[in-house]
This record gives structure tokens, sequence and C-alpha cells, in this order.
């Protein structure tokens, strides 16, 4: 049964930023080449199917919306001169991907012609509706979401994000990781010439009532999950809801560049009653249950032992190791606990730190300028920051551990015993909106057992005619950050106009 939908798209500079580095495209027909849209129309689902682009850029004075230009318009282009459509799921997927990975090609290219831009990205997320399946395929935290009525509404697409990663190994829920303050670190997108994207692609059915969702972060990283699909559920106008839900995220502080388009399927296929399962699994013999146990106890082994060589490497250096080599290294730092400290990244070593690939300090929060780490008191005693960095001089990733000690020259008895003894509250839920209190966990870092600190925003009631807003966020800036140049910087509020497409 072909399906009927209708299509809105939109997009907002926000309440902060001074230009919108978001693009987006939107072929309501495919098989017409017909890149445009009518809110009050309803169309049927052409042979090559509907497809729907956002691209957030970033880099700033660095020609951010000049990538995300150039990663839509390159998608566009490889659509129109689609002649076949592959018809397996995983072809499709694959074409998908290929996509995506010519458009990182192309915001490289434009880079080396114009140097005047080097250093601009882009995410990239696609939306392919043909016949009755979606398929997806993205590259950074631009999300695509599915609204079924009555089914759990989570996103489709995974984050390339530090914070995503952690809520995929359940170390935060979804709701933590959008308050994280490293929300903004992203693991991949288009243009980093040296560490180019791996896009993720996934397909699933779509059904009588479905609603499509793509969005900048901007969106989401502004309103809840529930808040999103509140306004889903409030209407079955496209144009109004593309409409409400940028304006609730101008209200929640708008810190971000918004984009919004929306699908919504009016006649197809009834959905399952129940969801659907994949098909049981025999169950294993008694010899398959022996020999499974067999090879799980030898991969134990074998990561024991691995363990053992990489701590005994890590920990027992010899004394006459350079003292510049940061490869896996540990570096003591000295610190008071009166005013925030600030350490320079590059003085860890005689050569440049070319770029931040990661930072782990769960303990304490913290500013990054450039190679500056600006420390935001407090710092506990023993306490370690992880850094994953690269420099031009080496290839590779390295590692380096800094672990924070007390310089008793520079603070005076009752800081230090006061450092000692400080024990920060946990984070507390608010039971109206389900924010974190402003409190910091003091768990010790730890990448694999420990949940990093969550710096809460607060947030103030608004109410809108159909749906009670969330608490807004205040606006502490939280810039998209590419994943080879983060930073956080504070910047003011101001109101800026609508300029929807």
């Amino acid at each position: 049964m072909a399906l009927k939908f209708t299509l809105f798209g939109n997009t907002n500079v926000g309440s902060v930023r001074d230009h919108n580095e978001d693009n987006f495209a939107v072929c309501a027909d495919l098989s017409e080449q017909l890149w445009s849209f009518s809110k009050d129309e309803s169309r049927t689902l052409s042979e090559k199917g509907a497809v729907l682009i956002v691209a957030d850029g970033m880099g700033g004075t660095n020609a951010g919306e000049v990538a995300s230009d150039i990663a839509q318009n390159s998608v566009k282009e490889a659509f129109s001169a689609l002649d076949k459509v592959p018809e397996s799921q995983k072809e499709r997927e694959q074409l998908l991907k290929k996509m995506v990975l010519e458009a990182h090609q192309k915001v490289v290219k434009h880079q080396e012609e114009n140097l005047e831009t080097a250093g601009m990205g882009t995410t990239l997320v696609i939306a392919w509706v043909i016949d009755d399946m979606l398929h997806a395929a993205w590259s950074g935290d631009s999300r695509c979401y599915v609204y079924d009525p009555g089914a759990p509404f989570v996103p489709f697409t995974d984050d390339h994000s530090i914070v995503w990663d952690l809520v995929k190994k359940g170390d935060l829920t979804a709701e933590e990781a959008r308050l994280h303050p490293n929300s903004n670190i992203i693991s991949q997108s288009l243009g980093d010439p040296k560490n180019g994207p791996s896009p993720d692609a996934k397909s699933r059915k779509l059904y009588k009532g479905s609603k499509v969702l793509v969005c900048s972060d901007g969106l989401n990283g502004m309103i809840s999950d529930e808040e999103i699909e509140a306004y889903l559920k409030s209407s079955d106008d496209v144009a109004q809801v593309c409409r409400s839900l940028v304006e609730a995220a101008n209200l929640a502080g708008g810190h971000d560049n918004i984009t919004c388009l929306l699908m919504d399927v009016k006649e197809g296929a009834a959905a399952p009653a129940e969801p659907i399962t994949a098909s049981p699994k025999p169950s294993p013999t008694n010899t398959t249950v022996l020999r499974n146990k067999v090879k799980f106890n030898r991969a134990i082994i074998g990561v024991l032992i691995a363990a053992v060589v990489f701590l005994a490497y890590f920990l027992l250096k010899s004394d006459d190791s350079p003292a510049d080599e940061l490869i896996r290294s540990i570096h003591n730092v000295e610190i008071g606990t009166g005013d925030n400290q600030q350490i320079d990244l590059n003085q860890l070593s005689s050569g440049k730190v070319w770029s931040i690939k990661k930072l782990s300090w769960d303990a304490s929060r913290y500013a990054l300028n450039g190679m500056v780490l600006q420390i935001q008191q407090p710092v506990e005693v023993n306490d370690t920051l992880f850094i994953w960095f690269t420099m031009p001089s080496k290839e590779g990733q390295y590692q380096a551990a800094l672990v924070f000690s007390i310089n008793p020259d520079k603070v005076n008895s009752q800081d230090m015993m006061n450092q000692i003894d400080a024990a920060p509250a946990a984070p507390q839920s608010n039971s109206e909106s389900g924010a974190v209190s402003n409190e910091e966990s003091s768990n010790h870092p730890s990448e694999s057992h420990t949940k990093p600190g969550l710096e809460s925003k607060p947030r103030q009631t608004v109410d809108t005619p159909k749906v009670q807003q969330p608490k807004p966020v205040q606006p502490i800036d939280t810039p998209k950050t590419a994943p080879t140049k983060p930073k956080i910087t504070p910047i003011t509020p101001k109101n800026q106009p609508d300029t929807s497409k």
C-alpha cells in the first residue's frame, strides 16, 4: 500500500547565535525531482520516494554554514543522479553511507582550495522514505526520530558523541546526556581531513500515523524527548508542530541554530498490535554450551594477560624514558584550592599538541579554550584527568593522565582541610521536570565504571496553548564543537528573527 504523507520544514537562528549554520533540503517527490514541499498538500509516495536532509555546520568564522551547504547539496546531487533504486535494504543503506562520505570529501576539497575556511565541518543526517520503509544514515549528532502512537519514543539514530556513548553503555540516561556539560563534543563529523567520518545507517518500516522528525541538535539539545513527543502528539498539522517545536527550543534558551523537518504518514499499513520481535533462536546443545564456556574462559584469560602487560608498562616505565613522552604517560599537577587554575596542555611535552580528541574527567568542572584548560574548583586530592590527543610530529592518538595534588605553598591549612573533607551532594531528581540538581557527583573518574558528574541547568515554567512547556534552561552557551576543537565559551543571549525556509 502506497504511503500518503504531508511534509514541512523550517530553520531558525535561535536566541543566541548571530547567524545560522544549519542547512536542510526536502524532496517530496524524488521521481519528479521535486525539491520542495507544501504544508497543506497531501502527497502519495513516488517510486523513488521522498528525502529529508539536515546538516548542522560548525566552525563559526571558519564558515560552518558553508560546510553544511556543501554537504546537503552533495546529497541532493547524488539523489538527482540516481537512475535505479537499489532493491535490498542493505544496498540502500550502503548507498546512503556512500553519500555521506562523498559529502565529506567535498567539504575537505573546499577547505584545500579555500584556506580561509580551514577547520570548518558539519554533521549530516539523511532520511529516505521509499515504499513503506525509512532508511537513515548519519554522521554526528543531528537526529532522526520516529513517532508511532502508543510506542516508546526514543531517537531512531544514535548520536556520534561522547555523552551518547555513555548512554549506550548504560552509564547515563538520555536526559542526563542532554544536560551534561560535554554534550556538545561530538566524536565524528564531515570535514576533518585527518579523521574522516564512519557513518552509520539503519532502517525500519513505517505505518499509518508514523511521524518522521529530522532535526539539528539545536532542537533536542534544548527540550527533552518527552517534550518533543508531546508536541508530535498535540497536532496532525506538520507546519504547526514544526513551528511550535522551534518556539519551544527558543523559549528554553535557543542556544544553537534550530532546524526541524517533519513527515506525517496519513495513509499506510496499520501498525501491528504488538511490537514485532525477532524469531527466537534455537536452544544450544550441551556440547555448544561447553564450547562457548571454554571460548569465554580463554577470552577472559587473554584479556587479563593483556591488562597486566598494559598496566606494567603504564605504571612501571623506566626512569630514563624521555621527559616529553606522552604515550600512556602520567603527570603530577600541583594546584591550590583558592583561585581557578589554568594548565597549558602544550607544556606537557616538547612538541605542540595538534588536537584534543577526548577528555574524561568526572569529578570536576572545566572549560577548554584552545589548548588551555581552565579548572573550575573544587578539585579533589588525587583526582585524575585523562586526555586523548594527537601531535603533528607523531602519528596516531596518545593518552596522558594528569593526577592533581595539593601544593602546601599555595594554600592555607583551612583551605586544605576543606579541600580534603568536602563531599559534594549527589544529583537529585526534580519530580516535576526530571532535571538534575545543580550539585555534581563526587565519584572518582573511571572510563567504564563511574558516571560523569552532571551540571544541571535551571529551568522556568513556560505555558503554551496546547502543551505544558518545560522549565527552560537558562542561557549557558554550549556551542557545537568539532571533535578536534572542543570549546565551551559563555555568550550573551539575544533574540533573533525567524528565518524559516
